[in-house]
């Protein structure tokens, strides 16, 4: 509001209370409206607070820190530190024909700034370690299991045929495998789909799983007593065996 228009509502004010009739009334609680760049907190200055358009006189409140140009109904807040704050307005009404005045106040309360981010939940529980029973092979320990179709063995791609002899693979399992009932045979089977493991029931209980769960042979089973692998044997012997070595070490 310019200064003229502050006058004529004051000038007008004090010939109001100059009547002997003249009655106030309650304090109504004024609604303000936010308008600006908003998403649930105001973003950014300036921004506007506008309140009912009609009254005779503004009388806009700042927190420190906060500076805005009035004009009328509308406050245009230009400088905020960001953070919440309050903004108030009291206006006053004149009812001219009744000789009565109304004052009533507002308040809104504004957060600046963009709105925070909610805590970065993290990775989550971590999931449960496979039971035994859930694992390809039974048992505590490194074993492996190597499944064919040896009646279609020549038909296998020349690389991952390959896996099947390769002497750095056999090295490597018979460092790592564990022992068996002997104290001296590592843990380590290639087998044929048919074949039969007898009493051997770690063997026996791998062999028909493979055989149960195979898409294709060769199909290959690792566990550690922890967490396992079973799939397609990989296409390669390098692929197979960082394969072996990410449960086997």
């Amino acid at each position: 509001m310019n200064h003229a228009s502050h006058r004529i509502a004051h000038v007008a004010l004090a010939a109001l209370l100059a009547f002997a009739t003249c009655a106030v009334a309650q304090k109504r609680t004024v609604p303000l409206e936010i308008k600006g760049d908003t998403f649930l907190t105001v973003k950014a200055v300036p921004f506007q607070v506008v309140a009912p358009a009609g009254a005779a006189d503004y009388s806009w409140t700042l927190p420190a820190g906060v500076e805005g140009t009035e004009a009328d109904n509308v406050l245009t807040v230009t400088k905020a530190p960001q953070g919440q704050f309050v903004i108030k307005v009291k206006t006053t009404t004149i009812d001219f024909d009744a000789k009565k005045f109304k004052k009533d106040t507002g308040e809104v309360t504004v957060t600046l700034g963009e709105q925070p981010k909610p805590p970065d939940p993290g990775p989550g529980p971590k999931p449960p370690e496979p039971k035994p029973d859930d694992l390809p092979i039974a048992g505590d320990g490194f074993r492996v299991l190597i499944v064919e179709d040896a009646k279609n063995r020549d038909e296998l791609p020349a690389a991952q045929y390959a896996v099947l002899f390769d002497k750095t693979i056999r090295d490597y399992l018979a460092t790592k495998c564990v022992k068996g009932n002997d104290g001296k045979t590592p843990e380590r089977r290639i087998w044929d789909k048919g074949t039969d493991a007898g009493s051997q029931k770690v063997w026996k209980d791998a062999i028909k799983r493979a055989n149960d769960h195979a898409r294709s042979y060769p199909w290959l089973l690792i566990s550690n007593g922890k967490e396992g692998y079973e799939g397609v044997l990989p296409p390669t012997v390098d692929e197979t065996l960082a394969l072996l070595k990410k449960y086997g070490g």
